[in-house]
């Protein structure tokens, strides 16, 4: 493939909402396992010999803010990534608890401070999970597990935190936040308009947004379900390791990014569709749009590999898996 379509597919913010890591599977799920246990006798130390604890007695023990952060963080990291995304750490810190209107203003002022030390706006790192951490931090760590406001937590009620929080994978944490983002933003609890879908996902061009739900729209009513939100973006989001998995996976991904290209639905991608996509993923991006005819002609003449002026999903699905098996997205 030329350097240029590539260059062009990697600027794509679309196609880059696809990370691919390669390890061991067996050998992985027996870390991640190892540092599950490690946690969970980690916390469990902090009752020692008492049934439960005060909140005054929570703070003085974890003094060493090191040690709890490592620990916390493994919570919300359950694929041993080393970085979690902000909507993973919303998603777990509602497993937390389930108190109401208190735990959603409590969880914004932990997306607002991790936003704040994380001045990248990438993934969340350990080590900026680590600066997150004061003694605000973990005052307010403690009132969202203190569901009864008693002032004090029990061993038996902190477990089950820890342990809902340890079972719950990446995936399962993000759609979590996502339904909880979908109720929060909805006027009718069952449904909601292209208007309130703009308030969850967020992205510079409305076109991306605009065609986001579009696809999620099945049914064309102009409102977008819980199924259909949570059944698209939740394939949005799968990973394995497992090789047919994985296809299968990689398949339904470049099926959406298919969708994306083809505006006006007839399961091709025209020409003008791929520009007009390529220009609005530049802009996204804050690249120069200057070479974007040039960069689009290039991209299109290499996946339309029958030359009929047209890009059908086996094209388009062909291409992309060899990039998707070469390129390396860190």
């Amino acid at each position: 493939m030329a350097k240029s379509a590539k260059s062009a597919l990697s600027r794509n913010p679309v196609f880059l909402s696809s990370v691919y890591r390669r390890q061991s599977f067996f050998d992985k799920h027996k870390q991640i396992e190892k540092k599950k246990e490690e946690t969970k006798h980690w916390f469990q130390q902090i009752f020692l010999n008492d049934k439960e604890i005060t909140k005054k007695k929570f703070l003085k023990l974890n003094r060493d803010k090191h040690e709890f952060g490592v620990h916390f963080f493994r919570l919300f990291d359950g694929n041993d990534s080393g970085d979690v995304s902000l909507e993973e750490v919303a998603g777990g810190l509602n497993k937390l608890s389930n108190q109401g209107e208190a735990k959603a203003k409590t969880i914004k002022w932990f997306m607002d401070r991790f936003k704040k030390c994380n001045s990248s706006g990438e993934d969340i790192t350990e080590q900026v999970f680590l600066e997150s951490i004061n003694q605000e931090f973990l005052s307010r760590l403690f009132d969202l597990i203190d569901i009864d406001h008693s002032g004090s937590v029990s061993l038996v009620e902190f477990q089950r935190s820890v342990n809902r929080m340890l079972m719950m994978g990446s995936e399962e944490k993000v759609l979590l936040y996502l339904e909880n983002k979908f109720h929060e933003c909805s006027s009718d609890t069952d449904k909601i308009t292209f208007k309130e879908f703009s308030k969850v996902i967020h992205n510079k061009q409305e076109y991306f947004t605009r065609r986001m739900f579009e696809i999620c729209d099945r049914d064309n009513s102009q409102t977008i379900s819980l199924h259909e939100f949570t059944d698209t973006l939740g394939k949005l989001m799968r990973t394995s390791k497992n090789p047919e998995e994985k296809e299968k996976i990689d398949r339904d991904k470049l099926r959406f990014l298919f969708r994306v290209y083809d505006e006006d639905n007839n399961d091709e991608i025209s020409r003008e569709e791929m520009r007009k996509c390529m220009e609005m993923g530049l802009i996204e991006s804050n690249l120069d749009i200057s070479d974007v005819e040039t960069i689009s002609d290039t991209l299109f003449d290499t996946v339309d590999v029958d030359g009929n002026n047209s890009i059908s999903f086996s094209e388009f699905y062909m291409t992309m898996k060899m990039v998707i098996d070469n390129l390396e997205i860190k």
